[in-house]
């Protein structure tokens, strides 16, 4: 199984990318390391995201669940 760590950028801002396996995470150190997503890459799946159009500040600004929503078929 394959893992890694990285930083990337998102929108201005460093996030941490984690893979393992077919599953990735992206954690924003910038609004209290909160996962703003969670994949399944081999499937196609998203297990949980934040609203991908939100800017960091906006994500800063509500640091709680209120823009992110677990993903069901």
């Amino acid at each position: 199984m394959n893992t890694t760590a990285r930083t990337i950028d998102y929108k201005g801002e460093t996030c941490i990318e984690l893979i393992s396996g077919d599953y990735r995470a992206l954690i924003a150190p910038f609004n209290g390391s909160n996962i703003m997503k969670m994949e399944n890459t081999a499937l196609d799946i998203d297990i949980f995201r934040n609203d991908p159009s939100l800017t960091p500040a906006q994500l800063k600004a509500s640091r709680d669940l209120r823009n992110a929503y677990p993903v069901s078929p």
